[in-house]
Formats: C-alpha cells, structure tokens, sequence
C-alpha cells in the first residue's frame, strides 16, 4: 500500500511475467493501488489474512526474547497493550528493557512499573494516526482521556460526522453495550501516545 502506482505496476509485472517470487504486505484498513489488488484478483497471487498474535503465542514470544519464563500479569500486560500486533509487541519489550520496568527477578521476568510507549513507538503509532486537521486530534484526545464515550456525550462535546470519519479510518472503534453505543480509540496504544503529546494546557486536570 507505500507503492506509487508506477511501482506497483512494475510489482505486478513481475508477478504476470513469474520472472520472480513476489510476496506482498498491505496493512488492514489501507487503501492498496489498483496493480496490487489486482494480483490478487486476476489470480497472480493468493490473499492471506493475518489475524493478531494469540495470548498464548505472545507470552512464548517474550520468553523466548528475555530467555526467561514471564510472569503471568507481565504477559498479560503484554497482550493487552498490544492487541496482538507484533511490530507494537516488539517496541513495548524493548522499550521495556531499556527504561528497566522489565526486569529479571529471581529468575521470573516481570513488570516493575507501567508499560509506557518509548519514542520509537509513539513515531510509529504518529504514522499510523496519519495527518489530523485540529477538530479530529481534538476529538481523539477528548477519547483518550474520556472512553468511553456514549452517543450523547459524542454528540454534545464534537461533531459526530467527525467520530465517523475516524472510525472509517480505523482510529476509533464503536461497540453496542447493552442499549448504549459506546466509543472509543481502535487500540490501546493510540491512547497512550495521545495523552503522552496532550499539551498540559489541553489536558484535562488530575487534581481533586
């Protein structure tokens, strides 16, 4: 989905002429040029969808990075945080292991402090969020801070057509919860870097 359309012409070529193997990635929820899709629809390769590393997986993954058995609460922070994305996973351990909230004891690795995301992970998550006019950074920052979010307080507090359009484009997630609609940011991780780069200004105030 990074390809200008006169590279993924050629990517398709190549896969017409079986000069070479070609293995491609599109991220969920990105836009890939017309080649691309049509490598698959003319049956020049098969579609594969990639689902998130499983709980299970993703404790077997940090043992096997730290070299050690892993708490069970540390894993599951782990996945939490997360949500099966590997490339977030990865940055979150090493950010971990960097700042020392992830340490060794006696023989179990554990978290000794919260996870926070390092400045690797919030210039991925920032690419991920893409380019925000004021009106839709403001909205996501009122989710972080608020989640979540009914369709009343949505409505009384920014422009619903708003929320919509952050939702088409994977930034916030809705969930029916009973009877009430509820809003909030498509991943943990969105949250975390909002709040980290709120101006203090902007922030809503901690004091009682």
């Amino acid at each position: 989905h990074l390809l200008d359309d006169a590279s993924a012409t050629l990517v398709h070529q190549v896969a017409a002429s079986g000069a070479a193997t070609v293995l491609a990635t599109v991220t969920s929820g990105e836009t890939a040029p017309d080649p691309v899709v049509a490598l698959w629809k003319d049956g020049l390769a098969e579609r594969i969808e990639l689902d998130g590393l499983a709980a299970d997986a993703i404790t077997e993954l940090l043992s096997a990075v730290v070299g050690g058995p892993i708490d069970s609460a540390t894993a599951a922070q782990f996945t939490e945080r997360c949500q099966g994305n590997a490339l977030f996973l990865r940055e979150l351990v090493v950010g971990a292991l960097d700042d020392g909230s992830l340490v060794d004891d006696g023989g179990i690795w554990r978290l000794v402090d919260d996870l926070s995301p390092s400045a690797r992970l919030v210039e991925i998550v920032e690419a991920r969020l893409g380019r925000l006019d004021d009106e839709e950074r403001a909205l996501l920052e009122l989710v972080a801070y608020g989640e979540p979010l009914g369709q009343a307080e949505l409505a009384e507090l920014s422009d619903p057509e708003v929320a919509e359009a952050l939702e088409r484009r994977g930034l916030l997630a809705s969930h029916l919860d009973d009877r009430r609609m509820e809003i909030r940011l498509a991943h943990p991780l969105y949250g975390d870097v909002l709040r980290a780069r709120t101006p203090a200004l902007r922030a809503p105030s901690t004091s009682p």
